[in-house]
């Protein structure tokens, strides 16, 4: 059975990357990219993360630090939220 530390699932956000060059570089590096005709997977493939939406993923706590280490290597400036999760809710409990 996972303990509750390897479930947890934290977003990560982030706006408004500039200048152009660090925001397509935290792109490549985070989602990969394609060169020569060969895919070159990022951190998301890499940890387990998926993305949200333009600026948020979600990474597993036991990936988080080495996704965040993309971040500050980079200088670029991010949020992180836990995400609590209160299960399933049905019809008939809704």
């Amino acid at each position: 059975m996972l303990d509750s530390e390897q479930i947890r699932t934290y977003l990560v956000f982030w706006e408004n990357v500039s200048p152009e060059v660090t925001r397509v570089l935290l792109n490549k590096r985070l989602f990969g990219y394609n060169s020569n005709g060969q895919f070159h997977s990022g951190a998301a493939e890499k940890y387990g993360c998926k993305r949200l939406g333009k600026g948020c993923i979600s990474v597993p706590y036991v990936n988080l630090r080495p996704v965040l280490e993309i971040f500050t290597s980079l200088n670029v400036q991010f949020k992180i939220r836990e995400v609590v999760d209160f299960g399933e809710k049905t019809l008939a409990e809704a």
